[in-house]
Formats: structure tokens, C-alpha cells, sequence
């Protein structure tokens, strides 16, 4: 299936709601109708080739937006690339996929430009419409129905590209607009740049339904009073976050439990990216307390969300983390290589991707599919009073003297404690050997400190699983994305003393 059908939907729900905002954003306001046109008419005079890609290279903000409706009017595909890169990796990237557009913001200019002499790509600048062009020769296509390229993580240290489907695509914004009661008037954010895939799922809530888009401020830096203040004054009915970034909202406001409806506008809170401890479930419902909640579970190749879980009404908040739920229409999920109740996902279905791209120079690519259309995702799952729970990554067991831990267990025993709301086990390195860290948030008012957690570890764990250092938190850390900055908290476990049995005398970062 063409990029066709995506774009046929758009351009429908565009007609529909001509005179409606479909994105909105300080000293930004673009209707369905202008932004439909002005997609259009920037393919055409881009001369986009279909089956390639229209790339962006952008803060976030409108120009995100007009270029995936720009790549999808031409029947393209979406390639959002990442502002922050340093100038050699983007070179790869240019290098690697055949782009033959890339819409880029003033300030990056130097940066694409540089990019292109590296990658050695053939290339010309064009300013039309407002927007600055970066036109590329390509000798190479993407396959067909590949709607967007997403890059995920390889164990190698460069990229993979994830080639998503415009099916894919379509039935997650479906289904979204079914469950999710998004329609016109609805006002949908998300915490996600455009590098981000959820980005794609938070635009075809909105834009699909006759919604608006409400563009956000970097969400991830916003201290949260201000992250509050914004959310109210947007009036936003829909938002899409990360539990670490939703905990912040929490932050500064001693009076928080007393308050009936923080963000009495908001229906419906998404949360995904990571694992959901029940403390996220409590923190929404006291911002709203009639808002419903749903867990989002899909890696990058599923296509955002495979699976999903919908907290019932006045459901009791439990230890370890929320269940992620059950397939979503189109998709299916399995449970391998372990017992009946326990194993590793595996996905397949409409969701899933056509495969990883593998780049060549000039832009042509080859797909590497999924063996049978499946996808292992690596995730350990088990079954918990009848519903599916995360259970850690298949790759997160940790080497310590020999021994192999599972950081899933000591974060799960972690968050059994009284007061402790999330946790996160990683292993670092003193002098060459190996220990075991662990951070924690810790709720508002409550007083669990390191000495009274290290009991209780003590309690719950055997010796070669207690951790060596502790950090105390009030919030995770979070990237730009909106996820648990892991590499920050590994920095704050190295830069701590070691927990002598004795006694703590750790200092913990606010």
C-alpha cells in the first residue's frame, strides 16, 4: 500500500475542518486548509520524487509538522533527523538515506550544509514558501508503503533505520481516535520532538480527528510549576508523556492532594516510553481527577503502540509497574522462550515494520525484514492476575563478579518499599570492579531515606543483589525526549561514596 492512503485521510480530515486550527504554538496558527495547501504546494514545487524521503532538520515546531504532510502529499516518506547531532553523524545519515528534500530551520543551516560536503551528496539550497529547501540527488527509493524512517539505537554505535509503514500508521490513529474520544475541539500535546516516533501518534490524534496540535515548549527542561501553568493556559484535553516527565508535575506544590482538578481541561493522559509505576496513575488523577489514563507499549519497529492498557475508574494503586495491556486491533503478541506465563514479546501484525534499512553511499538502501514479519522485541513479559506486565529487557541482566543480575528485580523490590515510587538498577565501575547502583524517587512528604531503603533491602534481597550506592531523587532526570536520563544518574552513583554497611553517608542530589 502507497503513502496514498495516508494522505488521503489527511487531506479528507483537512476538508472537513477547513476553517479549524490544526496546529497552534506561540505566535503560530495554521488552519487544516492552509496547511493542506501549503503541503501540497511545496511538494510540487520541491519537485519531490515518491518513494523517497523529505527529511527535517528543525527545532520543534511547525516546520516538523509541514514536513511530514509535505512527504506524505507527495506520497514520500517522513525523515525527521535530529538538530543535536554533531556534523558527522548527519553526514552518515545524508549519506545513507535517499532524501531528496530536507526542510531546515535557519540556525541549522551551517550544520546541513556542512553535513552534505562530508556525505559528499550532490546538493542545492531553495527558499520557497518561507522555509529553507535543502534539495539532494538521489539515486536510490524507499520501499514501498514506507510512510516514515525512524532511527532507533544499534549495538554497533551507528544507527538503524526503521522503515514504518503507512498502514501501520493508519491503524494506530485510528484506533487512537475510537478509544481516546479525540475529535474537533479536542487539543492534543505531546512531550516528543519529531525524533521521537510517538511524535507521529501525538500529529494523527489530532490532525486525523479535526483536533488541534498544540505545539510545545521543550516540555523536558520546564520545571514543574511552569509545565502546569502551560498545560492550563493551553487548556490541553490530551497529552501524551513519559511517566518521568509527568512526575514533575507534582513538583512545588505542598497542596497538591487537596486540589480537586489541577488541569480541569484535561480528559485523557497517554503514557509510554518507559515503564509506568502506578505512582504516574495517582500523579495524573489528582491533576485531573475524572482524566482517564492508558499505558502505551511499542517499540519503534510496532510503530509506537502494539499493545495498550486503560486504568479502570477508581482501580486500587499497587506496587511495581502499571500492565501494558493487550493488542490492539491488527496487531498480535506472543510470549516465547519461556514458560506459558512468562517469556519474551514477540509482535507481528499490521504494526510491525517493513524491516531495518540498510544504507549504502548515494541514498540507496536495501530492508532487511523481520524473520516471518515478526518482531522480538526483547522484552521479558508475565502474566499477573490475568493481565501482561513488563518485565525488564532480555538484555538488561548485569555482570557482577560472575554473576548475572536482573536489574528488573532489584527495581522491582525497590518499588515494593513503602514511599519509594521508581527505581533504576545499572552497574558501574570503581577502580575496576564492578558495583551495583541504584536510583529512586521517593514521594512527596514521605520520609524513606537511604538508611531506612537499605533496611529494607537488606530485608527483601539477598547480599550479592543489594546495590553499593543509592541516589535519591524527586523526579528522575530526563533527556530531551522526555525519558529517564540514565546516563546522568549513572554520574551522580560514580560521583557518590560507596554505602558502608554501617551506616550512609551518601550525599543525595534534590
Amino acid at each position: 500500500m502507497s503513502t496514498a492512503a495516508l494522505w488521503s485521510e489527511l487531506a479528507a480530515a483537512a476538508r472537513r475542518h477547513r476553517s479549524s486550527l490544526a496546529y497552534q504554538a506561540p505566535g503560530v496558527a495554521l488552519g487544516y486548509g492552509e496547511l493542506a495547501a501549503s503541503a501540497e504546494e511545496l511538494a510540487r514545487a520541491l519537485a519531490v520524487p515518491p518513494g523517497t524521503g523529505v527529511g527535517v532538520l528543525a527545532p520543534a515546531g511547525p516546520l516538523e509538522v509541514l514536513a511530514a504532510w509535505t512527504a506524505w502529499a507527495a506520497g514520500a516518506a517522513f525523515v525527521p533527523l535530529p538538530p543535536g547531532d554533531p556534523t558527522l553523524r548527519l553526514a552518515r545519515r545524508l549519506a545513507q538515506l535517499p532524501l531528496s528534500a530536507v526542510l531546515v530551520g535557519d540556525q541549522q543551516r551551517g550544520l546541513a550544509q556542512d553535513a552534505c560536503q562530508l556525505a559528499k551528496r550532490m546538493a542545492s539550497w531553495k527558499y520557497t514558501h518561507g522555509t529553507n529547501c535543502l534539495l539532494l540527488a538521489t539515486d536510490g527509493r524507499l520501499p514501498d508503503g514506507c510512510a516514515a524512517v525512524y532511527s532507533t539505537s544499534g549495538s554497533t554505535g551507528e544507527p538503524r533505520y526503521v522503515a514504518v509503514t503507512q498502514q501501520a500508521l493508519l491503524n494506530v490513529g485510528r484506533w487512537a481516535l475510537e478509544t481516546q474520544e479525540i475529535g474537533p475541539g479536542s487539543r492534543v500535546t505531546g512531550a516528543y520532538p519529531a525524533t521521537f516516533d510517538a511524535f507521529l501518534q501525538v500529529l494523527l490524534e489530532a490532525q486525523l480527528s479535526g483536533g488541534c496540535m498544540i505545539g510545545a515548549p521543550s516540555l523536558a527542561s520546564l520545571p514543574g510549576p511552569r509545565l502546569r501553568r502551560w498545560l492550563r493556559a493551553e487548556r490541553i484535553s490530551h497529552l501524551d508523556i513519559t511517566p518521568t516527565l509527568l512526575s514533575r508535575l507534582r513538583d512545588g506544590d505542598t497542596d497538591l492532594p487537596g486540589e480537586p482538578a489541577i488541569l480541569p481541561d484535561l480528559r485523557v493522559v497517554v503514557l509510554g516510553g518507559e515503564q509506568v509505576p502506578w505512582a504516574a496513575v495517582d500523579t495524573a488523577r489528582r491533576l485531573s481527577p475524572t482524566c482517564r489514563v492508558f499505558n502505551m507499549y511499542g517499540p519503534t519497529e510496532a510503530t509506537v503502540t502494539a499493545l495498550s492498557y486503560e486504568v479502570p475508574g477508581g482501580v486500587a494503586l499497587r506496587t511495581g509497574s502499571v500492565p501494558i495491556g493487550a493488542p490492539i486491533p491488527g496487531m498480535r503478541a506472543d510470549i516465547r522462550g519461556g514458560s506459558g506465563d512468562e517469556g519474551e514479546l514477540v509482535l507481528s501484525g499490521v504494526g510491525v515494520a517493513l524491516g531495518y534499512l540498510q544504507g549504502a553511499s548515494g541514498g540507496s538502501v536495501t530492508v532487511m525484514p523481520f524473520t516471518g514479519g515478526e518482531y522480538h522485541t526483547g522484552d521479558l513479559v508475565q502474566i499477573i492476575d490475568g493481565e501482561l506486565v513488563f518485565g525488564g529487557r532480555a538484555d538488561r541482566q548485569l555482570s557482577l563478579h560472575g554473576l548475572r543480575v536482573e536489574a528488573g528485580e532489584v527495581e522491582h523490590v525497590a518499588r515494593s518499599v513503602p514511599g519509594v515510587e521508581d527505581a533504576f538498577a545499572c552497574t558501574f565501575t570503581v577502580e575496576g570492579i564492578d558495583r551495583l547502583g541504584l536510583a529512586y524517587v521517593t514521594a512527596p512528604r514521605h520520609g524513606v531515606n537511604q538508611g531506612r531503603l537499605r533496611e529494607e533491602l537488606r530485608r527483601l534481597l539477598p547480599a550479592e543483589l543489594l546495590p553499593r550506592r543509592l541516589a535519591r531523587y524527586r523526579s528522575f532526570p530526563v533527556t530531551p525526549n522526555g525519558k529517564r536520563d540514565e546516563r546522568q544518574i549513572l554520574q551522580a552513583l560514580l560521583q557518590g561514596d560507596a554505602y558502608p554497611d554501617e551506616g550512609d553517608h551518601r550525599k543525595e542530589p534534590a
